[in-house]
């Protein structure tokens, strides 16, 4: 079966995706960032035009994809006290996702 995961570098997807493909289903991954796509070894994303996202997304949709990237989490980081486990997000994605291969024989 072909299936299309959105999300598959987040917290389900890549949990999701390598239990699809061991069961031999056709996976179609979908990432925002060449470096998630990397992480998972898939193709890097594809740019798509802000216009060809309106008529696809909808505004709302649109809103989501490109706004929300790039989040500041300083406040948090500020009121919590949270201190950071891993240099970068990139550093903590590969080692994060290295771990759940480890720990969960994926």
């Amino acid at each position: 079966m072909k299936v299309f995961v959105a999300g598959a570098t987040g917290a389900i997807g890549r949990r999701l995706v390598p239990i699809l493909v061991r069961a031999t289903h056709q996976v179609i991954a979908a990432t925002r960032t060449p470096a998630k796509a990397a992480a998972i070894g898939a193709k890097a994303p594809w740019r798509v035009p802000t216009f060809v996202g309106r008529l696809v997304i909808g505004e709302a949709g649109l809103v989501l994809m490109e706004d929300s990237r790039g989040a500041s989490k300083e406040k948090a980081k500020r009121e919590l006290g949270w201190k950071l486990a891993w240099p970068s997000w990139r550093e903590g994605f590969k080692r994060g996702l290295s771990d759940s291969k480890n720990s969960r024989g994926i």
